[in-house]
């Protein structure tokens, strides 16, 4: 993995690595300015690191702290403002459907305690199951209109509230 975000890919002995708060930042700025275009196609954006620390942090908000370490964020033990202002992850395997959670092809089934698929797999035309957004503020279709119904309104929600937090 480079750690440079460079695209190298030498191996290095670096198994950790920083995001610093400018990059949610630009990340806010590139949601912004590059709506009309696929989140994947914004060139030069921190998509994997910002991403990853989006996702966790998502997790975490949903009460899923257990998944967050699997993920690379931070542990319990690390659970202090400090290590909140910055992003460490491992070199690990992530299983694909933590990703899919906040994309919405997989969902949380707090009785059960397992990722439900909200999608057949088998059936790649069928219709979204329904999901129950979150109740209360819509502040991320205001700030990223043109992003509705493309991001889960849940996450919007969520970015542009770590957005103002962290402004």
């Amino acid at each position: 993995m480079d750690p440079s975000g460079t695209g190298n890919s030498s191996s290095n002995k670096q198994e950790y690595q920083l995001l610093k708060d400018n990059l949610v930042r630009s990340y806010n700025k590139a949601l912004k300015k590059n709506a009309p275009y696929s989140i994947f196609a914004i060139k030069n954006g921190p998509k994997s690191h910002i991403g990853r620390h989006l996702m966790t942090s998502f997790l975490s908000m949903k009460g899923l702290t257990e998944l967050t370490n699997v993920v690379g964020n931070w542990s319990d033990k690390r659970a202090s403002a400090v290590a909140r202002t910055t992003y460490t992850h491992q070199i690990t395997a992530i299983p694909d459907h933590y990703f899919a959670l906040v994309s919405r092809y997989y969902a949380y089934d707090p009785i059960s305690k397992e990722m439900i698929a909200l999608k057949d797999e088998t059936n790649p035309i069928e219709e979204w199951q329904h999901i129950e957004q979150l109740k209360g503020s819509a502040e991320g279709s205001i700030r990223y209109p043109a992003w509705n119904g493309i991001i889960s309104q849940e996450v919007l929600d969520y970015l542009s509230s770590y957005i103002n937090r962290r402004i």
